[in-house]
């Protein structure tokens, strides 16, 4: 994400570290909007607002190789939809006097007004333009249909499918689960609050690395004998392995796994001990902290392969 803004830094000077700072933080807070727009399994375009009333486009970008396709006006009609059920009346956007014809004439072909401008805003010797879009052209775009909604591209909230929960596991049942032949993993502690959560997982062994991740579908709080015969064949262990595990326990927890996801690209430990101190390995399992940098982190490398999102449709950040 910030590789994509950081090549408006000529004119916008300071935009990286503004969204470490600021964009970052007040995603996770909600109180700025991201839209993404994912092509082939990299970031392709996206957009962030302010939330409000009358709520700040910030920033909207789009590749160089997929502009002049209707990928731009898709992004920011995601934004005024998610906006517009906030509660939003009205959006504005600055533009740089520098930027060519084209990017000015993008926003009044969208009902766009021009209605102010700022002197030396961000760039000394270079003023920003201010428009405006009002309710009226808002509710037309929104109605207009959608070219792209079934183009090999999609759009999404930002944080969609983010993972939740950090899990350990030994190289053996990592590959079990990615070959389909283990859907269940069994633990002495968990909780169902857990549900529809997304976990990461890290491989030990001589792995070391975060290489997958899955959905959690159900949770089970069984005796463990009980345990054993619902999801043994779905267990990936033997029942002396089973055993020897829940020895001294008298009750576990079964966890249905689904949607197992590869990571575009594995995380060695090495690099995430010494970069991303929220990736420490778990006994067990813990709750992933979304921190501005791990969010950054996941945007930009670890996104998963396939598609995220099966349509232009999106969902707000939180």
């Amino acid at each position: 994400m910030s590789a994509l803004l950081a090549e408006s830094a000529p004119l916008y000077p300071g935009i990286a570290r503004w969204c470490r700072r600021k964009v970052l933080p007040d995603l996770i807070a909600g109180r700025r909007l991201g839209m993404v727009l994912e092509d082939e399994g990299c970031l392709g375009g996206l957009a962030i607002a302010k939330v409000g009333r009358r709520a700040k486009l910030c920033s909207i970008r789009v590749r160089d190789e997929l502009r002049n396709r209707g990928w731009g006006k898709e992004l920011l009609r995601a934004v005024a939809q998610e906006l517009r059920s906030a509660g939003t009346q009205e959006m504005y956007v600055t533009v740089s006097e520098a930027l060519d014809e084209t990017h000015r004439l993008f926003f009044e072909s969208l009902g766009f007004t021009q209605c102010g401008r700022l002197r030396d805003k961000y760039l000394r010797g270079t003023d920003e333009l201010v428009y405006s879009w009002p309710t009226e052209a808002i509710s037309s775009l929104l109605h207009e249909p959608s070219p792209n909604a079934r183009g090999d591209r999609a759009l999404g909230g930002g944080r969609k499918g983010v993972p939740d929960l950090l899990m350990s596991l030994r190289p053996t049942y990592a590959r079990l689960m990615l070959e389909g032949q283990k859907r269940v993993e069994f633990r002495k502690r968990f909780s169902k609050r857990h549900v529809g959560s997304t976990v990461l997982f890290y491989v030990s062994g001589g792995t070391r690395r975060y290489q997958f991740t899955a959905s959690i579908s159900g949770v089970h709080w069984l005796p463990t004998k009980a345990l054993w015969t619902s999801f043994q064949a779905e267990g990936g262990i033997d029942e002396q392995t089973f055993e020897a595990y829940f020895s001294g326990s008298d009750t576990g927890y079964a966890i249905e796994l689904c949607d197992f996801r590869p990571l575009r690209e594995q995380l060695h430990l090495s690099e995430a001990r010494t970069r991303y101190t929220e990736l420490r390995p778990p006994q067990s399992y813990k709750a992933l902290e979304h921190t501005p940098a791990f969010l950054e982190l996941w945007h930009d490398r670890l996104i998963q392969e396939g598609p995220q999102w099966q349509s232009a449709s999106c969902a707000p950040l939180k």
